[in-house]
């Protein structure tokens, strides 16, 4: 998977609500769904088309994570529901 400009942990674990959550707040602000995946191991991404680049929404298992990579700023669509926020170099700028 590529690199992208934002990056952030929704959930320090696997959680279906929060990932449903996540979705929600996009699909209110006007991201329309795009391609849903479900992996063999139970990981689910769901990815969207912003203009040039992309949102992918991810749950992933092997990470253990629920987790946010995109291409244009969320922070303040996302607002509470994001635990760690990092840049693309790997810093932490904020915690919720």
């Amino acid at each position: 998977m590529r690199k992208h400009e934002y990056d952030y942990t929704i959930h320090p674990d696997n959680s279906p609500e929060k990932f449903e959550a996540v979705r929600r707040v996009l699909w209110n602000n006007g991201y329309g769904k795009g391609r849903l995946i479900v992996d063999v191991d139970g990981s689910t991404y769901q990815e969207y088309e912003v203009g040039s680049g992309e949102i992918i929404v991810l749950d992933d298992y092997d990470t253990g994570a629920v987790y946010v990579l995109s291409d244009i700023d969320l922070t303040e669509i996302l607002g509470s529901l994001i635990w760690i926020n990092h840049r693309k170099e790997g810093n932490v700028i904020g915690t919720t």
